[in-house]
């Protein structure tokens, strides 16, 4: 599976952290066997946590959400290509 980074405007998204541990490239791709991970996301001051279970072939963007009338944001993994060709 790889990670990757989407560019925005605004603050910026970044892996703070997998399954525990820093990662050497916050900003992607990073890449992951099959299985569960644990994924922070940074996003401003805030750290959002997301549990996957991925297969291999899949890859992610990762990418953040603002909310209207709030300060801050949310970083997410979204999945953009599948290990199955029929998805």
């Amino acid at each position: 599976m790889n990670l990757m980074g989407a560019t925005r405007f605004g603050p910026e998204v970044a892996v703070a952290d997998v399954d525990g541990k820093r990662t050497d490239s916050p900003q992607g791709p990073i890449k992951l066997d099959p299985g569960t991970h644990s994924i922070g996301m940074r996003c401003g001051d805030s750290v959002t946590w997301q549990t996957l279970k991925v297969a291999a072939g899949e890859v992610y963007l990762f990418a953040m959400r603002v909310t209207p009338g709030e300060r801050g944001c949310t970083g997410y993994l979204s999945r953009v290509r599948s290990s199955n060709p029929l998805v």
